[in-house]
């Protein structure tokens, strides 16, 4: 028997299951034949574009079959409500070594779920690890943020940097995309006040300023034109965490991968590794 995947919506039928399970199976197996995993020894060796063009399609295909289903997500803009734990946040980062992109080797992260791409310029990274700070975080934010995400969703990849005052106007200071495959969405976790003295946040025509510490902004990354607005006074510093929409609510094993951009393959998104064509569904 094949294995079933362990849905997180008990609203979805019998009849709806079987179609979605015979469906991704399907859509596995023919990625697995035609679309190996990259395997690099660089970040530079792999672009953005390289790999979409190997793999746009199957999370394409994925992200259309969650639309049949659910709606579309929404923007949102929340607060983390406990000045205890966001100073815990604050603390958690403060004891950890930040690095510049360009210093990043691709030995010192031993992830192979998740695909990782060079983009210049960036700001220093904190090479965080996952540990119950972490995964509280992930937990309040997924209370919060389910109803805007409108289905199940999977925690992809997390990651905090700074950024000094009055950094160039240039990479995530621009606007931008980010050009991820489809059906995800991002949110940044602000651990200072959003203003002009630590920075803020601009989507498409929005600017998102004079708001506390904590403030949490979801938004889809890839298609909405955003930009960070540098500080004038103190370091930036944030949280940005990387959700994918799918059938199943899926937690963040892996620690977060600085350079990390998504799952290496629809595959590593959705199963476990097995040592044949057996498709192991993850389970929530």
């Amino acid at each position: 028997m094949p294995q079933e995947i362990n849905f997180s919506d008990g609203k979805l039928t019998a009849i709806q299951r079987n179609r979605i399970s015979t469906y991704l199976r399907e859509l596995l197996l023919v990625e697995r034949k035609n679309a190996p995993e990259f395997k690099y020894e660089n970040y530079t060796d792999v672009k953005s574009w390289d790999f979409g063009k190997r793999f746009f399609k199957y999370f394409k295909a994925h992200e259309n079959l969650i639309l049949e289903f659910y709606p579309p997500a929404n923007e949102a803009i929340f607060q983390l409500s406990d000045k205890l734990f966001i100073d815990e946040l604050k603390n958690y980062l403060t004891g950890f070594e930040t690095i510049n992109a360009s210093d990043y080797k691709i030995n010192d992260h031993k992830c192979d779920q998740i695909f990782a791409a060079m983009k210049l310029p960036a700001p220093k990274f904190f090479k965080i690890k996952m540990n119950p700070t972490i995964q509280k975080l992930h937990k309040i934010i997924r209370s919060a943020i389910k109803d805007d995400i409108k289905s199940p969703f999977s925690f992809v990849n997390t990651r905090a940097w700074s950024s000094p005052p009055e950094a160039d106007d240039e990479g995530i200071f621009k606007f931008h995309t980010d050009k991820h495959c489809p059906g995800h969405l991002k949110i940044m976790t602000y651990l200072n006040p959003m203003n002009k003295d630590y920075g803020y946040l601009i989507l498409k025509d929005t600017e998102i300023i004079d708001q506390p510490a904590g403030t949490c902004v979801l938004f889809r990354n890839s298609l909405v034109d955003h930009r960070a607005v540098p500080s004038s006074t103190y370091n930036r510093v944030c949280i940005e965490i990387t959700l994918q929409r799918t059938f199943v609510n899926l937690e963040q094993h892996h620690d977060g991968h600085p350079l990390g951009r998504h799952y290496a393959s629809l595959n590593s998104a959705l199963t476990e590794k097995s040592e044949d064509d057996t498709i192991i569904f993850r389970q929530a």
